[in-house]
């Protein structure tokens, strides 16, 4: 039983959640192919999906999201693009 319940917290300590945050300044396809080639396919997320107005990101197994790094790289990209605040999911009632 102990093995078991160790097995569990270290999956938990171990998996990634997705974070979604606001880019301001992208308006077409063009803005979002830009951030898809500076940022994600240089590699460093285990998920990068980019969207008009917005920016997903899934930190590789055992590291995290630095956020000022991120901004840094968005704003870095050129174009006046400013990562926001992180988008959180909506919460369900049942």
């Amino acid at each position: 039983m102990k093995s078991i319940l160790l097995t569990f917290a270290m999956l938990l300590s171990s998996s990634a959640f997705a974070e979604t945050f606001e880019v301001t300044g992208m308006s077409c396809s063009s803005c979002v192919k830009r951030i898809q080639s500076k940022l994600c396919a240089k590699g460093g997320f285990a998920k990068c999906d980019v969207q008009i107005g917005q920016l997903t990101v899934e930190a590789k197994p055992g590291q995290k999201i630095d956020v000022a790094q991120l901004r840094k790289q968005i704003t870095d990209i050129g174009e006046d693009y400013q990562l926001g605040e992180e988008i959180k999911p909506a919460k369900t009632t049942n």
